[in-house]
């Protein structure tokens, strides 16, 4: 049995996964254990595929 992160999940099971546009702006602030399971790039992946939505991601913790 595996497990998994929950963005590793998505991009396995919906790789190029497609939005909404949705217009906006958000700060990312990764969780402690996206961070050591070196996983933010997944999530910032995910969020860029929001049309017209904009994200930074906060370099804070590890």
């Amino acid at each position: 049995m595996m497990s998994y992160l929950f963005e590793e999940f998505v991009e396995m099971e919906n790789p190029g996964l497609e939005f909404q546009p949705a217009n906006g702006f958000a700060l990312l602030h990764g969780h402690c254990h996206q961070k050591s399971f070196d996983q933010m790039g997944l999530v910032e992946l995910g969020l860029s595929r929001i049309p017209g939505f904009e994200v930074e991601t906060i370099k804070a913790g590890f």
